[in-house]
């Protein structure tokens, strides 16, 4: 009996603690992670979001920015507007409710030329299409108007979806990632699909007691994740690197509603490499932030789901390449 007691503590040692590394699938509690990961994976269900986005250029001195300055500079001497946005807050209200989700953008936008814009975005996603109206749009005659837009599938940024880095693995259910073989996860390449789950370590991190998994692919690709186990594996933190390009991901998360909990701070930062000194520098960061007044679990209307467009819209059909007035030439 005390040399199995003996067999036990030092087994329950070496995960903890040892710099090695097992195939996920062997973990002890395996099952029991994919469990309580489910039941995170479905306990929201719709939400009503107050939140704000900040969106920041902080690369200055790369390659890359000599480049698009080059390329606005260009631009420029033809006659037209375009500088390379350095700067973007958006105030956003975010509703979803099963596949379908609604985002209304109010977006302040300062370029590196001291230019400052100011617009107004409505988009929806039905399940099928995504509907999007800017009512402030600048028109073909140099007008201020209402410009409209179909596209097939959900084209809604991912960075402005709280769920989708925050709560779960880049759209992903945490226990259907957890569970598969493969995973497309960067691209559709064969080389590129995560094929190789493992774990590393528990750990601490900001106060949250995490697992620690590693992700590899044919290529390369490398994920790690650090997902709570006191929160029913939630991202508290994910990096994502591939060969050109580097993405960390970090949640703070906040209780709503009983017992749910839900990302009240989500900051996504990019690196990329820089060819001339082949070394991976800052490129992008967005701060998600989810203001408290947000509501988990509420009952939605599937009328907040309806085409945003209004008559007399000027509507391009990315569908079909075809241009129209809603409710003139046609209706939706």
């Amino acid at each position: 009996m005390t040399n199995k007691i003996a067999l036990v503590l030092i087994s329950l040692f070496l995960i903890t603690h040892c710099a090695w590394s097992m195939d996920f699938k062997n973990h002890p509690d395996y099952k029991l992670i994919l469990k309580e990961a489910e039941l995170g994976d479905n306990l929201v269900r719709s939400g009503k979001i107050y939140q704000a986005l900040e969106y920041i250029n902080v690369d200055s001195l790369s390659e890359k920015t000599k480049l698009e300055d080059e390329t606005n500079k260009a631009i420029l001497d033809e006659g037209n507007f375009s500088f390379r946005e350095n700067y973007k807050k958006f105030e956003m209200l975010y509703f979803f409710k099963n596949n379908k989700v609604r985002l209304i953008e109010k977006a302040l936008r300062m370029y590196d030329k001291g230019k400052r814009y100011f617009n107004y975005n409505d988009n929806v996603f039905d399940g099928e299409i995504t509907l999007r109206i800017n009512l402030d749009s600048l028109g073909a005659k140099g007008t201020i108007e209402a410009l409209g837009d179909i596209y097939e599938g959900n084209v809604i940024k991912p960075f402005c979806n709280p769920l989708y880095y925050g709560y779960l693995i880049n759209g992903m259910n945490v226990s259907f990632f957890l569970s598969r073989k493969e995973i497309t996860f960067y691209e559709k390449d064969e080389s590129e699909k995560i094929t190789n789950l493992e774990f590393l370590k528990n750990q601490t991190i900001d106060g949250n007691n995490c697992i620690v998994i590693k992700g590899s692919s044919l290529d390369k690709n490398i994920v790690k994740l650090w997902l709570d186990s006191e929160k029913l594996y939630r991202p508290i933190k994910i990096e994502m690197e591939m060969k050109d390009k580097i993405i960390i991901i970090e949640n703070r998360m906040a209780k709503y509603d009983k017992d749910i909990c839900f990302p009240e701070k989500t900051i996504i930062t990019e690196f990329y490499r820089d060819e001339i000194s082949n070394s991976f520098l800052p490129d992008t960061k967005f701060i998600l932030t989810v203001h408290k007044n947000s509501k988990i679990n509420i009952n939605l209307s599937d009328s907040i789901f309806n085409s945003p467009i209004p008559d007399g819209a000027t509507v391009g059909d990315h569908r079909t390449n075809e241009t129209f007035i809603k409710g003139l030439d046609k209706d939706l």
